[in-house]
Protein backbone atom coordinates (compact mmCIF):
# COMPACT_ATOMS: atom_id res chain seq x y z
CA UNK A 1 0.00 0.00 0.00
CA UNK A 2 2.95 2.34 -0.47
CA UNK A 3 1.07 4.06 -3.35
CA UNK A 4 -1.31 5.77 -0.89
CA UNK A 5 1.13 6.35 1.94
CA UNK A 6 2.37 9.91 2.32
CA UNK A 7 5.75 10.82 0.92
CA UNK A 8 6.85 11.43 4.50
CA UNK A 9 6.13 7.77 5.18
CA UNK A 10 8.09 6.68 2.14
CA UNK A 11 4.99 6.34 -0.05
CA UNK A 12 4.02 7.79 -3.40
CA UNK A 13 1.48 10.20 -1.90
CA UNK A 14 -1.51 9.29 -4.09
CA UNK A 15 -5.04 9.77 -2.71
CA UNK A 16 -6.35 6.39 -3.87
CA UNK A 17 -5.40 3.22 -5.72
CA UNK A 18 -7.15 0.44 -7.61
CA UNK A 19 -7.90 -2.43 -5.25
CA UNK A 20 -6.95 -5.88 -6.60
CA UNK A 21 -8.29 -7.32 -3.34
CA UNK A 22 -11.79 -6.57 -4.63
CA UNK A 23 -11.90 -7.24 -8.37
CA UNK A 24 -10.28 -10.66 -8.47
CA UNK A 25 -12.30 -12.35 -5.69
CA UNK A 26 -15.63 -10.88 -6.85
CA UNK A 27 -15.07 -11.84 -10.48
CA UNK A 28 -13.80 -15.26 -9.47
CA UNK A 29 -16.88 -16.04 -7.40
CA UNK A 30 -19.32 -14.89 -10.08
CA UNK A 31 -17.50 -16.47 -13.02
CA UNK A 32 -17.60 -19.84 -11.25
CA UNK A 33 -20.08 -22.11 -13.03
CA UNK A 34 -21.41 -24.09 -10.04
CA UNK A 35 -23.14 -22.50 -7.08
CA UNK A 36 -21.58 -25.05 -4.73
CA UNK A 37 -18.13 -23.68 -5.60
CA UNK A 38 -18.92 -20.04 -4.80
CA UNK A 39 -16.94 -18.85 -1.77
CA UNK A 40 -18.87 -16.39 0.38
CA UNK A 41 -15.82 -15.83 2.58
CA UNK A 42 -14.02 -14.47 -0.49
CA UNK A 43 -16.88 -12.02 -1.00
CA UNK A 44 -16.73 -11.06 2.69
CA UNK A 45 -13.01 -10.33 2.42
CA UNK A 46 -13.53 -8.33 -0.79
CA UNK A 47 -16.24 -6.18 0.78
CA UNK A 48 -14.00 -5.17 3.69
CA UNK A 49 -10.83 -4.88 1.60
CA UNK A 50 -9.05 -1.56 2.15
CA UNK A 51 -5.89 0.26 1.13
CA UNK A 52 -3.76 1.68 3.95
CA UNK A 53 -6.68 1.19 6.33
CA UNK A 54 -8.98 3.78 4.68
CA UNK A 55 -11.95 2.98 2.46
CA UNK A 56 -11.56 6.27 0.60
CA UNK A 57 -8.18 5.08 -0.64
CA UNK A 58 -9.66 2.05 -2.44
CA UNK A 59 -11.04 2.18 -5.98
CA UNK A 60 -13.22 -0.91 -6.36
CA UNK A 61 -14.45 -2.33 -9.66
CA UNK A 62 -15.10 -5.51 -11.67
CA UNK A 63 -14.06 -4.23 -15.09
CA UNK A 64 -11.20 -1.98 -16.25
CA UNK A 65 -9.11 -1.56 -19.39
CA UNK A 66 -6.62 -4.01 -17.85
CA UNK A 67 -9.11 -6.59 -16.63
CA UNK A 68 -11.05 -6.92 -19.91
CA UNK A 69 -8.43 -6.15 -22.57
CA UNK A 70 -8.03 -8.26 -25.69
CA UNK A 71 -4.26 -8.05 -25.32
CA UNK A 72 -4.46 -9.58 -21.84
CA UNK A 73 -6.65 -12.47 -23.00
CA UNK A 74 -9.48 -11.35 -20.72
CA UNK A 75 -13.20 -10.74 -21.19
CA UNK A 76 -15.88 -8.43 -19.90
CA UNK A 77 -17.76 -10.05 -17.05
CA UNK A 78 -20.94 -11.08 -18.95
CA UNK A 79 -18.78 -12.93 -21.50
CA UNK A 80 -16.56 -14.42 -18.78
CA UNK A 81 -19.73 -15.77 -17.16
CA UNK A 82 -21.24 -17.07 -20.40
CA UNK A 83 -19.22 -16.79 -23.60
CA UNK A 84 -22.07 -18.37 -25.56
CA UNK A 85 -24.78 -16.08 -24.19
CA UNK A 86 -23.38 -12.87 -22.63
CA UNK A 87 -26.81 -11.25 -22.89
CA UNK A 88 -28.61 -14.23 -21.38
CA UNK A 89 -30.24 -14.47 -17.98
CA UNK A 90 -27.28 -16.02 -16.15
CA UNK A 91 -24.81 -13.45 -17.43
CA UNK A 92 -27.13 -10.54 -16.75
CA UNK A 93 -28.08 -11.62 -13.23
CA UNK A 94 -24.56 -12.46 -12.10
CA UNK A 95 -22.80 -9.49 -13.70
CA UNK A 96 -25.31 -7.03 -12.27
CA UNK A 97 -24.99 -8.74 -8.88
CA UNK A 98 -21.27 -7.92 -9.14
CA UNK A 99 -22.19 -4.29 -9.86
CA UNK A 100 -24.53 -4.20 -6.87
CA UNK A 101 -21.75 -5.53 -4.61
CA UNK A 102 -19.44 -2.82 -5.98
CA UNK A 103 -21.84 0.05 -5.28
CA UNK A 104 -22.76 -1.13 -1.78
CA UNK A 105 -19.24 -1.89 -0.54
CA UNK A 106 -16.93 0.63 1.13
CA UNK A 107 -14.53 2.22 -1.32
CA UNK A 108 -14.76 4.37 -4.43
CA UNK A 109 -16.85 2.49 -7.02
CA UNK A 110 -15.69 2.58 -10.63
CA UNK A 111 -17.36 1.24 -13.77
CA UNK A 112 -15.81 0.73 -17.19
CA UNK A 113 -17.25 2.19 -20.39
CA UNK A 114 -20.15 0.15 -21.66
CA UNK A 115 -20.47 -1.88 -18.48
CA UNK A 116 -23.76 -0.14 -17.70
CA UNK A 117 -25.27 -1.45 -20.95
CA UNK A 118 -23.87 -4.96 -20.66
CA UNK A 119 -21.18 -4.61 -23.32
CA UNK A 120 -19.64 -8.02 -23.96
CA UNK A 121 -16.53 -9.60 -25.48
CA UNK A 122 -13.15 -8.04 -24.79
CA UNK A 123 -12.14 -4.38 -24.88
CA UNK A 124 -9.95 -3.13 -27.68
CA UNK A 125 -9.29 0.53 -28.45
CA UNK A 126 -10.01 -0.13 -32.13
CA UNK A 127 -13.43 -1.67 -31.42
CA UNK A 128 -16.17 0.89 -30.69
CA UNK A 129 -18.95 0.32 -28.20
CA UNK A 130 -22.15 -1.21 -29.51
CA UNK A 131 -24.46 1.72 -28.85
CA UNK A 132 -27.54 -0.30 -29.80
CA UNK A 133 -27.21 -1.89 -26.36
CA UNK A 134 -28.11 1.47 -24.81
CA UNK A 135 -31.63 0.66 -26.00
CA UNK A 136 -31.71 -3.13 -25.83
CA UNK A 137 -30.25 -3.06 -22.31
CA UNK A 138 -32.20 -0.01 -21.09
CA UNK A 139 -33.24 -1.92 -17.96
CA UNK A 140 -29.64 -2.68 -17.06
CA UNK A 141 -28.75 0.98 -17.59
CA UNK A 142 -31.59 1.92 -15.23
CA UNK A 143 -30.26 -0.48 -12.60
CA UNK A 144 -26.86 1.21 -12.75
CA UNK A 145 -28.52 4.61 -12.43
CA UNK A 146 -30.44 3.41 -9.38
CA UNK A 147 -27.29 1.94 -7.82
CA UNK A 148 -25.38 5.18 -8.38
CA UNK A 149 -28.20 7.21 -6.81
CA UNK A 150 -28.30 4.82 -3.86
CA UNK A 151 -24.52 5.02 -3.40
CA UNK A 152 -24.64 8.83 -3.49
CA UNK A 153 -27.59 8.92 -1.08
CA UNK A 154 -29.48 10.96 -3.68
CA UNK A 155 -32.81 10.05 -2.10
CA UNK A 156 -31.66 10.79 1.45
CA UNK A 157 -32.37 7.19 2.51
CA UNK A 158 -28.98 5.49 2.24
CA UNK A 159 -26.43 7.72 3.98
CA UNK A 160 -24.71 4.64 5.37
CA UNK A 161 -23.36 3.81 1.92
CA UNK A 162 -21.36 7.05 2.03
CA UNK A 163 -19.90 6.22 5.44
CA UNK A 164 -16.80 4.41 6.62
CA UNK A 165 -18.38 1.71 8.79
CA UNK A 166 -18.96 -1.83 7.52
CA UNK A 167 -19.84 -5.03 9.34
CA UNK A 168 -20.24 -8.23 7.33
CA UNK A 169 -22.41 -9.88 9.95
CA UNK A 170 -23.91 -12.83 8.06
CA UNK A 171 -22.07 -15.37 5.88
CA UNK A 172 -23.84 -18.54 4.76
CA UNK A 173 -21.33 -20.46 2.67
CA UNK A 174 -23.61 -23.50 2.46
CA UNK A 175 -26.58 -21.82 0.78
CA UNK A 176 -24.55 -18.88 -0.63
CA UNK A 177 -26.06 -15.84 1.08
CA UNK A 178 -24.20 -12.92 2.63
CA UNK A 179 -25.28 -9.71 4.40
CA UNK A 180 -23.53 -6.61 5.61
CA UNK A 181 -24.38 -3.48 7.56
CA UNK A 182 -23.16 -0.06 6.36
CA UNK A 183 -23.47 3.13 8.36
CA UNK A 184 -22.12 6.66 8.61
CA UNK A 185 -23.58 8.02 11.86
CA UNK A 186 -26.36 5.47 12.38
CA UNK A 187 -30.12 5.88 12.66
CA UNK A 188 -33.01 6.26 10.24
CA UNK A 189 -32.04 6.89 6.61
CA UNK A 190 -28.46 6.05 7.60
CA UNK A 191 -28.18 2.41 8.73
CA UNK A 192 -28.20 0.30 5.57
CA UNK A 193 -28.56 -3.47 5.35
CA UNK A 194 -27.39 -5.30 2.22
CA UNK A 195 -28.44 -8.90 1.60
CA UNK A 196 -27.14 -10.79 -1.45
CA UNK A 197 -28.08 -14.22 -2.75
CA UNK A 198 -25.30 -15.87 -4.78
CA UNK A 199 -27.35 -18.95 -5.58
CA UNK A 200 -29.62 -19.77 -8.49
CA UNK A 201 -32.59 -20.26 -6.16
CA UNK A 202 -34.69 -17.55 -4.47
CA UNK A 203 -34.83 -17.53 -0.69
CA UNK A 204 -37.94 -16.82 1.39
CA UNK A 205 -38.36 -16.09 5.09
CA UNK A 206 -34.59 -15.79 5.37
CA UNK A 207 -33.52 -14.42 8.76
CA UNK A 208 -30.61 -12.06 9.27
CA UNK A 209 -29.61 -9.75 12.10
CA UNK A 210 -30.64 -6.11 12.15
CA UNK A 211 -29.10 -3.26 14.15
CA UNK A 212 -32.34 -1.53 15.11
CA UNK A 213 -35.97 -2.44 15.85
CA UNK A 214 -38.86 -1.21 13.74
CA UNK A 215 -39.77 -1.34 10.07
CA UNK A 216 -37.11 -1.76 7.38
CA UNK A 217 -38.01 -0.74 3.82
CA UNK A 218 -36.58 -1.98 0.54
CA UNK A 219 -34.65 0.69 -1.37
CA UNK A 220 -33.28 -1.57 -4.12
CA UNK A 221 -34.14 -5.00 -5.52
CA UNK A 222 -32.01 -6.22 -8.42
CA UNK A 223 -34.56 -8.95 -9.20
CA UNK A 224 -37.20 -6.37 -10.11
CA UNK A 225 -38.91 -6.86 -13.46
CA UNK A 226 -38.36 -3.13 -14.01
CA UNK A 227 -34.80 -4.08 -14.96
CA UNK A 228 -35.67 -7.04 -17.22
CA UNK A 229 -38.96 -8.68 -18.09
CA UNK A 230 -37.53 -12.17 -17.50
CA UNK A 231 -36.46 -11.41 -13.93
CA UNK A 232 -38.60 -13.16 -11.32
CA UNK A 233 -39.65 -9.96 -9.56
CA UNK A 234 -39.34 -11.64 -6.15
CA UNK A 235 -41.21 -9.19 -3.90
CA UNK A 236 -38.99 -7.30 -1.49
CA UNK A 237 -41.53 -6.42 1.20
CA UNK A 238 -41.21 -4.26 4.29
CA UNK A 239 -39.57 -6.17 7.14
CA UNK A 240 -40.45 -5.81 10.82
CA UNK A 241 -37.43 -6.18 13.10
CA UNK A 242 -38.94 -7.86 16.14
CA UNK A 243 -36.23 -10.30 17.22
CA UNK A 244 -34.85 -12.66 18.20
CA UNK A 245 -31.23 -11.54 18.48
CA UNK A 246 -29.29 -12.85 15.47
CA UNK A 247 -25.88 -12.56 13.86
CA UNK A 248 -24.53 -10.74 16.89
CA UNK A 249 -27.25 -8.08 16.65
CA UNK A 250 -30.06 -7.36 19.07
CA UNK A 251 -32.79 -7.63 16.41
CA UNK A 252 -33.58 -9.65 13.32
CA UNK A 253 -36.12 -10.03 10.54
CA UNK A 254 -36.95 -12.28 7.60
CA UNK A 255 -36.36 -11.36 3.97
CA UNK A 256 -37.02 -12.54 0.42
CA UNK A 257 -34.29 -12.39 -2.20
CA UNK A 258 -34.40 -13.56 -5.82
CA UNK A 259 -31.84 -15.81 -7.49
CA UNK A 260 -28.48 -14.09 -8.04
CA UNK A 261 -29.94 -10.91 -6.59
CA UNK A 262 -29.44 -8.25 -3.97
CA UNK A 263 -31.84 -6.28 -1.80
CA UNK A 264 -30.92 -3.12 0.09
CA UNK A 265 -32.90 -1.91 3.11
CA UNK A 266 -32.96 1.09 5.41
CA UNK A 267 -35.43 2.75 7.77
CA UNK A 268 -37.43 5.95 7.62
CA UNK A 269 -39.46 7.81 5.06
CA UNK A 270 -38.27 9.99 2.22
CA UNK A 271 -37.56 13.56 3.14
CA UNK A 272 -39.23 16.51 1.47
CA UNK A 273 -38.09 17.00 -2.14
CA UNK A 274 -34.77 18.77 -2.30
CA UNK A 275 -31.22 18.49 -3.55
CA UNK A 276 -28.05 19.03 -1.48
CA UNK A 277 -26.51 20.56 -4.62
CA UNK A 278 -29.06 23.41 -4.41
CA UNK A 279 -26.74 25.30 -2.07
CA UNK A 280 -28.33 28.73 -2.51
CA UNK A 281 -31.87 27.44 -1.93
CA UNK A 282 -33.15 28.77 -5.26
CA UNK A 283 -34.88 25.45 -6.07
CA UNK A 284 -32.63 25.10 -9.12
CA UNK A 285 -29.08 23.73 -9.37
CA UNK A 286 -27.42 26.41 -11.47
CA UNK A 287 -24.49 28.80 -11.75
CA UNK A 288 -25.27 30.24 -8.33
CA UNK A 289 -24.53 26.88 -6.73
CA UNK A 290 -21.31 26.54 -8.71
CA UNK A 291 -20.31 29.95 -7.36
CA UNK A 292 -21.00 28.78 -3.80
CA UNK A 293 -18.64 25.81 -4.22
CA UNK A 294 -15.94 27.94 -5.83
CA UNK A 295 -16.15 30.47 -3.01
CA UNK A 296 -15.73 27.67 -0.47
CA UNK A 297 -13.07 25.82 -2.49
CA UNK A 298 -10.36 24.49 -0.18
CA UNK A 299 -12.37 24.93 3.02
CA UNK A 300 -12.82 22.08 5.47
CA UNK A 301 -16.37 20.65 5.67
CA UNK A 302 -19.54 22.69 5.48
CA UNK A 303 -22.60 22.42 3.21
CA UNK A 304 -20.45 22.75 0.07
CA UNK A 305 -18.69 19.47 0.95
CA UNK A 306 -21.21 17.49 -1.10
CA UNK A 307 -19.15 14.30 -1.46
CA UNK A 308 -18.44 14.12 2.28
CA UNK A 309 -14.67 13.76 1.95
CA UNK A 310 -14.00 16.47 4.57
CA UNK A 311 -13.12 19.40 2.33
CA UNK A 312 -14.51 21.37 -0.60
CA UNK A 313 -12.76 20.40 -3.83
CA UNK A 314 -13.12 19.26 -7.41
CA UNK A 315 -15.33 16.31 -6.41
CA UNK A 316 -17.94 18.75 -5.11
CA UNK A 317 -17.78 20.80 -8.32
CA UNK A 318 -18.37 17.55 -10.26
CA UNK A 319 -21.46 16.74 -8.20
CA UNK A 320 -22.89 20.22 -8.87
CA UNK A 321 -22.31 19.76 -12.59
CA UNK A 322 -23.87 16.28 -12.58
CA UNK A 323 -27.09 17.73 -11.11
CA UNK A 324 -26.92 21.01 -13.08
CA UNK A 325 -30.41 21.96 -14.21
CA UNK A 326 -32.25 20.05 -11.46
CA UNK A 327 -35.33 21.93 -10.29
CA UNK A 328 -37.94 21.47 -7.57
CA UNK A 329 -41.23 19.97 -8.65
Amino acid sequence: NWITRTTGEGGAGFDAQWDPGFVHPVRGVLETANDSDRNMFAIRDAVVSTASGAHTRCVIYTESHDEVATGNGKLRLPSAISAASPGGLQARKRSTLAAAVTFTSPGIPMIFMGQEMLEDGAWDDTDPLDWSKATSQAGTRQMYKDLIALRRNAGGLSAGLTGSHTNVHHVNNTNKQIAWHRWKDGGERDDVIVLANFSGWPVNNYRIGLPRPGVWKCRFNSDSSAYATDYSNTPALDVEANGPAWDGMAQSGTFRVGAYAMVVYSQGDAQAPGNPADLDGSCVVDAGDVAFVLLDFGLVGGPSDLDGDGFVGSGDVSLILLDFGWACE
